[in-house]
């Protein structure tokens, strides 16, 4: 991760996992700060946020960049078929 002047908005891309059965998400945002509120976009994780709290979820910010294209990039790197093939994952499309 790069360090990054406070105030100055960033793209960063996260991990959500659901503390009861292991499932996750993983997706992209553009933030002024990496641990903000924003879980994701996934209806079906949205879903189970609302039904067991957000508090049985983790939020990790696993990669923070300077520049839209860079994010999209890894996106696509991560968000592969393999992974949207996993049952453990809430993700459905690739590339995020």
């Amino acid at each position: 991760m790069s360090v990054v002047v406070l105030g100055e908005p960033v793209f960063v891309i996260y991990k959500i996992t659901n503390l009861l059965n292991g499932r996750y998400y993983i997706g992209k945002h553009k933030t002024k700060k990496p641990m903000d509120w924003y879980y994701g976009s996934s209806p079906e994780l949205q879903a189970d946020i609302r039904k067991h709290g957000k508090n049985k979820f983790k939020k990790e910010v696993l990669f923070v960049y300077k520049r839209e294209a860079t994010m999209k990039r890894k996106e696509k790197q991560i968000v592969n078929h393999q992974m949207v093939m996993d049952p453990k994952t809430y993700n459905v499309r690739i590339g995020g």
